[in-house]
């Protein structure tokens, strides 16, 4: 004997298909509309920059991120910097930017890049991938979004063995700049060994220019506003040096980097063994410096190595400590 299932429990089937079905199709046109919004805003931001002087150019946008994420992808990415800003020509390319609205996330908006990349420099050319090159903006109202930048695993090709970023942070905060570096591996013939286990610096910008008026402004407006980096922290774990150094660093009349400050080095006569074999120092300086450091340096208070404080300046290029000139570095800003 079959039973037929009454009217009333057929209403109830068809409602408990339809509602899920309602909700999906609300689900999907909310959204359609989103990412069509975030396609139509990431357009307007590109225009605004574009006035601005930088050269923006992407195929058609494809939404992305259904059912969890608004995301909209810009395929074949490129961006090239103003001619105002040295050095000219600076192009960032990659196979992808994608922009999110997270479900997990609703106060971030991401960006990500995706797929191989490129950076262009006059005739220079650099190929890297990385697993995560990312920037997270937060939403504030009233107030303009900082970006949060974030790096794993980026690496770049180079003759010899890659250079290689294991994990980065960086984060703009009005004008305080905070960035943390993560076994960087470098190519042959680095002076104290192929890893840089840690860096970490917290950099303020001092002057009457904002922090986007001077990624805008060419070099000659940076040194004649008076524009400089108060280098508050800069702490440094690479092989046999460990170190820590604070200074200011402006431009100088010829437009390159200038300044002085503090280097305090735990085991000094280590440090100054490793520049001897780097070739950095001389047979001569490198005996002075592994007799005489030990015997200026003083005891850690956490009850690590010895530690020494030395003069760091930055003149005409070249970088020296306590007056002995140790890298001579490659022109970085032109006249206009």
């Amino acid at each position: 004997m079959t039973i037929a299932p009454s009217s009333r429990s057929r209403r109830l089937l068809r409602w408990l298909v339809a509602i899920p079905l309602l909700l999906l199709t609300l689900h999907g046109a909310v959204w359609w509309l989103g990412t069509g919004r975030m396609a139509a805003e990431a357009e307007q931001w590109a225009a605004a920059r574009r006035a601005e002087g930088w050269q923006i150019s992407y195929a058609p946008p494809r939404r992305a991120g259904w059912p969890l994420a608004f995301s909209v992808v810009l395929p074949k990415w490129q961006l090239t910097a103003p001619t105002a800003i040295q050095p000219p020509g600076l192009t960032w390319q990659a196979d992808a930017l994608t922009i999110s609205l997270a479900a997990a996330d609703w106060r971030h908006l991401r960006a990500s890049a995706e797929g191989p990349q490129r950076v262009l420099l006059g005739e220079r050319d650099w190929e890297f991938t990385a697993e995560d090159l990312s920037a997270s903006y937060p939403w504030r109202d009233g107030q303009e979004a900082l970006p949060a930048l974030r790096l794993r695993q980026l690496r770049l090709d180079t003759p010899g063995r890659p250079l290689v970023l294991a994990a980065g942070e960086a984060a703009l905060a009005g004008r305080r700049l905070d960035m943390t570096l993560h076994g960087v591996t470098l190519p042959a013939g680095a002076p104290f060994g192929g890893t840089i286990q840690d860096a970490n610096i917290e950099v303020l910008l001092e002057g009457p220019l904002s922090p986007s008026e001077v990624l805008a402004a060419p070099p000659s407006r940076w040194r004649d506003a008076a524009a400089a980096l108060d280098i508050r922290r800069l702490d440094l774990r690479w092989g046999a040096l460990v170190a820590r150094a604070q200074g200011r660093l402006a431009l100088d009349a010829a437009l390159q980097p200038a300044g002085e400050g503090r280097l305090n080095v735990a085991d000094p006569a280590a440090a100054a063994e490793a520049l001897g074999q780097a070739g950095l120092l001389t047979p001569q300086a490198t005996a002075w410096a592994r007799g005489l450091l030990p015997l200026l340096a003083r005891p850690d208070p956490a009850g690590g190595p010895p530690r020494i404080e030395l003069p760091l300046t930055l003149r005409d290029r070249t970088l020296a400590v306590s007056g002995i000139g140790l890298v001579r570095l490659p022109p970085l800003f032109r006249e206009d």
